[in-house]
């Protein structure tokens, strides 16, 4: 798949809290580690990361937007955001599904468990 440019979306401080019920790191730290992992791929120039107050972003309402991807968690939000974008003549969205991360011991390797320094940010338990 070429790519001419790659949407990202990342949740406000006050969406997160909201959606999430629990803590999460300030949007700042988030978009800065978003930013680190593009820049080892050497992508800058095609990333535009927006922030997203709602479970749909602009998702359902960008008609140049082409594919979704998501987590497995969320394919149930992928799908309900096609079927808002259909009754607007908007093309369905491609849905890639990435897997989550695991750990080494098979838990879900997320930031949560990373903050409360269950496991390390490759997915080590921590001692």
């Amino acid at each position: 798949m070429n790519v001419d440019a790659l949407l990202i979306g990342i949740t406000s401080d006050r969406f997160a809290a909201l959606s999430r019920g629990r803590e999460v790191n300030p949007f700042e730290k988030r978009v800065r580690k978003v930013l680190d992992f593009i820049r080892t791929l050497d992508k800058e120039d095609k990333v535009e990361i927006r922030k997203i107050e709602d479970p749909f972003g602009p998702s359902v309402e960008d008609q140049e937007l082409e594919v979704l991807f998501v987590t497995e968690n969320l394919l149930f939000n992928a799908l309900k955001v096609n079927s808002l974008r259909q009754p607007k003549g908007m093309k369905p969205l491609d849905i890639f599904v990435v897997p989550l991360l695991r750990a080494e011991n098979g838990g879900i390797l997320s930031s949560t468990r990373i903050r409360t320094k269950k496991i390390n940010e490759n997915g080590t338990i921590a001692h």
